[in-house]
């Protein structure tokens, strides 16, 4: 059997940084979904079936400003001869920066025609006929470096997908910001991405990690301690990480949690990673969650005497018997204090949410690399693919609060903020359209951003038939507005705050 790419990668690491591959058969089954392509020589077809690579119809049509060509060419039909001309033109080498740019504009062209086409209908009538040139590695390889949005176009259940996937990571790296987010947790994939370039500290890597789990995580801090700054807080308050990580960066110090910093501070690194350092560390930060955990206990206990409240002056006195201090009696309902909020927040409080109960919660805004999570999501939404998936929202054991990225499928644009607890997922989508430059998709002047970067949660209640809550905050070029939004069953209700 020939050897395969995950072996050339754990080679390659040696030497630090992962080479150029190409994709290699290896003997595999065949799922009964997977397209069956067969093996072209893409340089013989070409040269044999395609050999005009005239460009001269694609301008006449869509003009020269490359701001519309997306648009432009989403409403253009290809004849064969033209489709033909277009893979020639992609895939042949180019030599000077005019045969460059034609190059690139005949890959936005196949991209938005022939792939996109494809992908909706792997059956499609006109296209079919082109699909074993168009998966091959090879041409992928030659369209990646132009148009890294193409892996988005092409199915995962071709033959050797993740192969054909990582050979085009390593030409162009950004390819695997437009995987699904299913994909971008293949741990092949992540490596890929990891070692696609030689340099230390390379933005790559900094991407890589926040999919990475596990040991993969562990195995990326050997090559750069830095990254503990992407790792979440319970990672960063992992001794054997930091242990690493500080060995590895003396600089990574800074990336680790305060708790860690004082004991390295106090003991030495040399004694972070020995019985008495791990048993020092643990009490550090298992110390204040045990007492907070006694503290809501004890809360609780009070609490449910309050039927006996008539006596509370005899009750907290034999409890503070026990406990040797002051024990405040509760009150029946948290209230939240207005002038305790934030003053760009006081404006979107009414008298609904100050009947409700306040719950705490923890902001995140980092990705959420969770298969399951994953795909409970798609299988709500439909048949539709993730390619961003960041948590907002911490709930707590209660949940987590979700800003969901969709795969746009041509110039059909679609996100998604979600409530999901262990039993629980309710869903509200916010779809849009590409349009003229693609500069104002979801709001005014918002590059078709949909993300943490634009979105952050106020508040979380409870409401009094127990469902859950929240206020959204969505900034734009134009200014920020705020949205209640309920849960009801699967969706979430959404209510516009005026300010």
């Amino acid at each position: 059997m020939a050897e395969n790419v995950s072996m050339k990668i754990a080679k390659s690491k040696l030497a630090g940084y992962i080479p150029f591959i190409e994709p290699v058969v290896t003997e595999e089954s065949s799922d009964v979904s997977t397209i069956p392509l067969n093996d072209v020589d893409v340089m013989y077809t070409v040269e044999k079936d395609y050999p005009s690579n005239e460009m001269g119809f694609l301008y006449r049509r869509i003009g020269k400003n490359k701001a519309l060509y997306k648009v432009r060419m989403l409403s253009r039909k290809y004849s064969h001869r033209e489709i033909e001309s277009l893979i020639s033109k992609a895939y042949k080498p180019a030599y000077d920066p005019e045969m460059m740019a034609k190059k690139e504009d005949a890959c936005l062209a196949l991209e938005t025609s022939v792939y996109l086409g494809l992908y909706l209908d792997p059956e499609h009538p006109k296209f079919k006929q082109y699909r074993d040139v168009l998966y091959s590695a090879e041409m992928i390889n030659e369209i990646v470096y132009f148009r890294p949005e193409i892996v988005g176009l092409v199915p995962d259940n071709i033959p050797r997908y993740n192969e054909v996937m990582a050979t085009a990571i390593y030409k162009n790296p950004d390819a695997f910001e437009f995987l699904s987010m299913t994909k971008k947790l293949e741990p092949e994939l992540i490596d890929a991405l990891f070692y696609s370039r030689k340099e230390y500290d390379s933005i790559y890597q900094h991407r890589a990690i926040r999919y990475a789990k596990g040991a993969q995580i562990t195995e990326f801090i050997k090559v750069n301690g830095l990254l503990m700054e992407e790792l979440s807080g319970s990672l960063q308050d992992d001794n054997q990480l930091a242990y690493v990580a500080m060995m590895q960066n003396v600089r990574a110090k800074r990336y680790v949690s305060e708790r860690i910093q004082k004991l390295v501070s106090k003991k030495g690194m040399d004694n972070l990673n020995t019985p008495i350092g791990k048993a020092q560390l643990f009490w550090i930060i298992k110390k204040p969650i045990l007492l907070e955990k006694i503290g809501a206990i004890k809360h609780e206990f009070i609490r449910t005497l309050m039927p006996f409240a008539p006596y509370k002056h005899y009750v907290v006195q034999a409890v503070q018997s026990v406990y040797k201090k002051s024990v405040d009696w509760p009150s029946e309902r948290p209230k939240i204090d207005k002038d305790a909020l934030p003053n760009d927040s006081v404006a979107v409080v009414d008298d609904v949410e100050i009947k409700e109960r306040m719950i705490e919660f923890e902001q995140d805004f980092k990705i959420y690399a969770d298969k399951d999570m994953v795909k409970r999501i798609e299988d709500e939404a439909g048949d539709t693919q993730i390619q961003y998936l960041w948590r907002l929202a911490d709930l707590g054991g209660i949940g987590s609060i979700f800003v969901v990225y969709f795969k746009p499928l041509g110039d059909e644009y679609q996100g998604a903020i979600v409530l999901a607890g262990d039993d629980t997922l309710s869903m509200t989508k916010y779809p849009a359209i590409y349009s003229l430059d693609g500069t104002s998709i979801w709001r005014v002047d918002d590059a078709g951003e949909f993300s943490p970067n634009v979105f952050e949660v106020e508040r979380v209640f409870r409401a009094k038939e127990g469902s859950l809550r929240f206020v959204l905050k969505w900034r734009g070029a134009g200014g920020t507005n705020y949205y209640r939004l309920s849960q009801k069953g699967k969706d979430l209700f959404k209510e516009y705050i005026v300010n």
